[in-house]
């Protein structure tokens, strides 16, 4: 029985998930220190009139080249000190600035 058990673990093993290698093609950008207070200040009152020039509101998929195409600049928020770009849009929904859905 002790070899028929050993064989059973042995098979399973050999059937087991090999690691993925990390996507290296893939990287984001490493989240920033955190910008002052003006600079947030200045990002978060143009993509409010990137919004706002929209009747319909704007897509937070279309947002950052919406963004570029208007003011010439990439929406970037990790370079800001988020981690994502609806983190940056809860504080400009929080200051009334826009509304998030």
């Amino acid at each position: 029985r002790r070899g028929g058990a050993r064989a059973a673990v042995r098979a399973m093993a050999t059937f087991a998930r090999p690691q993925r290698t990390p996507q290296t093609n893939q990287r984001k950008p490493v989240v920033a220190a955190a910008a002052s207070p003006k600079e947030v200040e200045a990002v978060l009152a143009n993509v409010a009139s990137v919004v706002a020039a929209e009747p319909d509101g704007v897509d937070a998929g279309v947002l950052p080249a919406k963004y570029a195409a208007a003011h010439g600049a990439p929406l970037a928020p990790r370079a800001l000190g988020f981690k994502k770009l609806g983190d940056l849009l809860k504080i400009g929904e929080a200051r009334g600035l826009f509304v998030t859905e």
